[in-house]
């Protein structure tokens, strides 16, 4: 049975799951997402008893804006709603905020795309 709570992952389980997700991610690189988790201001996770299979966190000024970041779900449970149940949680937390989401895939984009969110033009400092 799948659960959701809001709370960090704990450090251990999010690991295992940047290794099945990301293989590819060096060990800094997932280490810089640990430490991101630590750092944000909210987030949920879903768990297959107690194994950790997807992540969302939020990055907010706590007063109208927010955004999604690092929605992350097990590639073995894709398409079965659980991105979709982490983000209204994110959704429902931060209702009247101005939500903006991180899209850094085309499964995402396609994702946020079919839930009204619009993309707009953002800047990148180099």
């Amino acid at each position: 049975m799948i659960t959701f709570v809001e709370s960090k992952p704990a450090r251990e389980n999010h690991l295992q799951l940047l290794n099945q997700s990301h293989s590819n991610w060096t060990l800094e690189r997932k280490e810089a997402a640990l430490l991101a988790f630590l750092n944000s201001q909210y987030a949920a996770c879903a768990y297959d008893e107690d194994r950790l299979i997807g992540t969302v966190r939020v990055l907010s000024d706590r007063v109208g804006f927010g955004l999604i970041a690092d929605l992350l779900v097990h590639p073995d449970y894709r398409r079965q709603g659980i991105a979709s149940t982490l983000l209204d949680m994110c959704e429902k937390r931060f209702s009247g905020f101005h939500l903006y989401a991180e899209a850094g895939s085309k499964e995402a984009q396609k994702l946020y795309n079919k839930r009204s969110y619009k993309s707009i033009e953002i800047f990148k400092k180099e």
